[in-house]
């Protein structure tokens, strides 16, 4: 199981902390995110925005970069 280190999600200087909410949705068995003010609210209105996650498994450091409306989720193993 991975460890959720940071979760941020917003644009530029208007970041947002969302990392106990995906830690949470993880714990809950969900292992696919995607960028979307569900995670913590927006803080950038009216701006395309980005979620970014930072994690460990298995001793190892890994990441992920999603920006809003992209297919491809972010896959947590």
């Amino acid at each position: 199981m991975a460890y959720i280190f940071y979760a941020g999600y917003g644009v530029g200087n208007s970041v947002i902390d969302v990392t106990q909410a995906v830690a949470n949705l993880y714990r809950d068995g969900q292992r696919e995110f995607s960028a979307s003010n569900d995670l913590g609210g927006d803080p950038a209105p009216g701006q395309g925005k980005h979620l970014f996650i930072l994690w460990t498994q298995d001793s190892m450091l890994a990441s992920g970069v999603i920006g809003e409306g992209d297919e491809q989720p972010i896959l947590i193993p």
